[in-house]
């Protein structure tokens, strides 16, 4: 069996996350993603079995990859309150220099092709941040409160920064990272 060029399969990953800013993900088909990637259509073939093995891969690989960086550039000896800043700081620097990665594991999630399979596969990065929130409520900083409307807070909050820091309506210094946090604090302390 021959094995698979980890080079090809990043550059098919990077046409598939360029083109899904460009047309989205109903627009980005194997043909596309394929003059995008330099390559033939059958090579995609190669490494993917369709359109939906593609994205469900390059979906898992992005989350695996934002989910290591950020949560191994935790410092576990650091006060909960510190971690929770180191968080938020490196989910931004991701936010804003992996954009385009963003905005595809966006897309993605709310697309026909977000199903059970992705959802299980999913279960440890879920567990990692549900154990970090919890180690929170057990030093009793954070509140009691459905970690689903934690999530969708911070990430709403997130993604909205990332989008108009993109678009140029303001800089996201030191300044104003600290202050997003400080909101972000204030909405779940304890």
């Amino acid at each position: 069996m021959r094995t698979k060029d980890e080079g090809k399969i990043n550059r098919i990953y990077q046409a598939t996350v360029d083109l899904v800013m460009q047309v989205g993900i109903a627009g980005a088909t194997i043909p596309k993603i394929a003059k995008k990637a330099g390559m033939a259509s059958g090579t995609l073939y190669i490494y993917f079995e369709n359109k939906e093995d593609l994205l469900r891969q390059l979906y898992l690989h992005l989350k695996s990859e934002m989910v290591s960086v950020t949560f191994g550039a935790l410092d576990k000896s650091a006060p909960f309150k510190l971690q929770m800043f180191q968080l938020w700081k490196e989910l931004l620097a991701m936010a804003v220099e992996k954009y385009p990665e963003r905005i595809f594991l966006e897309q993605y999630k709310i697309s026909p092709f977000y199903d059970e399979q992705v959802m299980e596969a999913s279960i440890g990065w879920v567990k990692q941040a549900e154990d970090f929130l919890e180690e929170g409520k057990n030093q009793l900083l954070v509140k009691d409160i459905q970690k689903d409307l934690v999530y969708s807070m911070m990430y709403g909050f997130l993604n909205e920064l990332a989008v108009q820091h993109r678009r140029g309506l303001f800089h996201l210094n030191d300044h104003r990272i600290g202050d997003s946090f400080g909101l972000l604090w204030d909405a779940i302390k304890a």
